[in-house]
């Protein structure tokens, strides 16, 4: 499969399909200096909701379109990571989340959270995103949400057709989430849910606010994981259900 070299850019900014697009100068270091692309060369643009633009550079910096591909929709169902913060390496699992195809991610200010975000770190995590959409040449860009705390984000009320699952740790009976991912209800589900603690994993009081809102604990490992481990391992799981239901081949994913 030919290296698919690509940028992510805003639908907005791709509007006039006529005219050169003028890039940034991060967009165009990337391109000249990372990709190292000479005026001319070829790449593509993805606008994260599923459309690719073929595209070349143009001398003066600007892009200049040359066709349209709109491609497929996203593959359901939809997934979700629901994560407590945490501190060691939670940059390093938005990027594998990204790569591995996560539809959304949505932070929580968990009880035993110690990691405290602003406005600059959530530009950060953003940033990381498309640095991992780009790369991973994904058509669909994640979204990330705004930062809510566990008693809001936990028991919010499930929306019809979804199936939500809670990793926990040293909890007997707990079933294994890909068991769950096989049964019917997930099968016709249109999206899933899962929840992974930060560091010290949910609090008594957090476990049952999501157990009564409907949340499952599942068994992620049967060995302790870290916190971006969980998170990961989890996603693969779903992903790879999620392609076998799709009948999606093994390729680089929408």
């Amino acid at each position: 499969m030919a290296e698919q070299r690509r940028l992510v850019i805003s639908p907005n900014r791709l509007l006039d399909f006529a005219k050169p697009l003028p890039l940034s100068p991060g967009e165009l270091h990337y391109l000249q200096r990372v990709l190292r692309l000479k005026s001319g060369a070829g790449f593509n643009i993805c606008d994260g909701h599923g459309t690719i633009y073929l595209a070349n550079l143009c001398p003066d910096g600007n892009a200049q379109l040359i066709k349209k591909e709109v491609l497929k929709p996203q593959i359901k169902p939809c997934l979700q990571l629901f994560f407590g913060l945490f501190r060691r390496d939670l940059e390093v699992m938005l990027r594998m989340a990204t790569e591995l195809g996560v539809d959304q991610l949505h932070p929580l200010q968990a009880d035993y959270s110690l990691l405290e975000p602003g406005g600059q770190r959530q530009e950060r995590w953003n940033s990381i995103i498309k640095e991992a959409t780009e790369q991973s040449e994904r058509a669909w860009l994640p979204q990330l949400a705004a930062l809510e705390n566990t008693a809001t984000a936990l028991t919010t009320a499930a929306a019809v057709e979804v199936c939500r699952w809670i990793g926990v740790t040293r909890e007997a009976g707990v079933p294994p989430l890909e068991k769950l991912l096989k049964r019917e209800n997930a099968i016709n589900a249109k999206h899933w849910q899962l929840a992974c603690g930060p560091e010290g994993g949910w609090s008594s009081t957090e476990r049952e606010l999501a157990a009564a809102a409907g949340w499952q604990a599942v068994s992620l490992s049967p060995t302790v994981l870290r916190c971006s481990t969980a998170a990961i391992s989890g996603l693969a799981l779903m992903q790879h259900q999620r392609l076998q239901l799709s009948g999606e081949s093994l390729q680089p994913s929408p």
